[in-house]
């Protein structure tokens, strides 16, 4: 918690292009470099960071990052001396900026005070104010992911800074209950986190609201059964990496190590908005066989795509979308797919199959042009008769 604290007090020091290292020590921030160390008071920000929202964290933090600044400015500013007009104008500037600093730091130490003494009030007013920060915060990321997804329909390709607002996913299909507890753990620790050894670059993933979660997506019908299903969803950091060409790639490893553990019959690897909407940057598919893989692409990111690619007959039934029908249908169609038809609608989306003619198969994405996985879904449900026609 406290290296978080010092985490963000170093990036904002630098925004302010500031020289020098912010340390916590006891109940004060301390900056230190050139010109000697400055501190302030921590208040109450270690004790509250847990409750705090990330974006009420940063702004706490920038605050107390502005008034070290302000601080050390003032702690420079030239000593009173000398005379003659020079010197007097010297006194003057030192004067000003001494005078600037105390304000800075005034205005820092009430803002801490005035925190402090609003978290004091009564616990419902501290609960609303909680929750409509969150609010205001979730309809900013929304409105950010949505604007960067509209970029990826056309062809973007994502960069670290993008990663507002958007959950990295991988979702498989099994037999009922394949999301067994012992082999989640050895994936996923205790604490939330990517746990398994052969992916030691994202177990090292670190920072603010970095976390695994599961989830379970079995897929229902009266009509076709059950198919098990497990979702595990990357957020914080983890976006990051999945966001960075570089990075990405540490992804793999653990999608496939998941697969195995889990005795999944398919998975896929993508990207979404948190609040919702279509799928997106589709880069790993997995299958037991040729029409496995085929079906991961068509039923991740075909139904779930922002243009409808799948005919109504196959999709709808009794006014609503009957997913468990539609997977079934998706199945038997894939499965009748011969290997120069699958590649014959990934080449011109860079997609890349690999696998022996009787074992499990992967397709892969580049990292440039999120939109690849969905146009080769359109591209697969056409060669399948899935598709609905424009």
């Amino acid at each position: 918690m406290r290296d978080e604290i010092a985490v963000l007090a170093n990036e904002a020091i630098g925004r302010f292009g500031v020289a020098g290292a912010v340390t916590l020590e006891a109940d004060r921030a301390v900056l230190s470099g050139p010109g000697g160390a400055v501190a302030l008071p921590l208040g109450s920000l270690v004790e509250q960071w847990r409750e705090l929202p990330f974006d009420e964290r940063r702004r706490r933090v920038n605050e107390l990052a502005r008034g070290l600044v302000a601080a050390r400015r003032g702690s420079l500013a030239p000593a009173p001396g000398g005379g003659g007009s020079a010197s007097g104008g010297l006194r003057l500037l030192g004067a000003l900026g001494l005078a600037t600093a105390v304000a800075a730091v005034a205005w820092y130490l009430r803002s801490a005070r005035d925190a402090d003494e609003a978290r004091s009030a009564p616990a419902v007013d501290a609960v609303a104010q909680l929750a409509e920060i969150e609010r205001e915060r979730s309809e900013r990321a929304a409105r950010v992911c949505e604007a960067t997804r509209a970029r990826f329909l056309r062809g973007g390709t994502p960069t670290p800074l993008d990663v507002e607002g958007w959950v990295v996913e991988l979702s498989g299909l099994g037999a009922p209950g394949v999301a067994s507890a012992t082999a989640l753990a050895e994936l996923v620790g205790g604490s939330g986190r990517v746990a398994w050894a052969g992916a030691p670059d994202l177990a090292a993933v670190d920072g603010p609201d970095t976390a695994v979660t599961v989830a379970d997506s079995s897929v229902t019908g009266a009509d076709a059964g059950a198919t098990g299903g497990v979702t595990l969803r990357f957020s914080g950091a983890y976006v990051k990496a999945y966001f960075d060409e570089a990075t990405r790639p540490a992804f793999f490893p653990f999608a496939a190590a998941a697969v195995e553990r889990l005795r999944l019959a398919s998975a896929a690897l993508y990207a979404r908005c948190a609040h919702g909407g279509g799928y997106s940057t589709g880069a790993w598919f997995a299958g037991e066989d040729l029409g496995a893989v085929a079906t991961s692409v068509v039923f991740v990111m075909g139904t779930n795509a922002d243009v409808p690619q799948l005919r109504d007959a196959f999709a709808v039934k009794d006014g609503g979308l009957d997913r468990a029908g539609l997977l079934q249908e998706i199945r038997a169609r894939a499965a009748r797919l011969e290997r120069r038809q699958v590649l014959a609608a990934l080449s011109p989306n860079g997609g890349m199959l690999q696998g022996r003619s009787d074992g499990a198969h992967t397709i892969t994405f580049p990292f440039r042009d999120a939109h690849r996985a969905t146009r080769a879904s359109r591209a697969l449900a056409v060669v399948a008769g899935l598709a609905v026609e424009y």
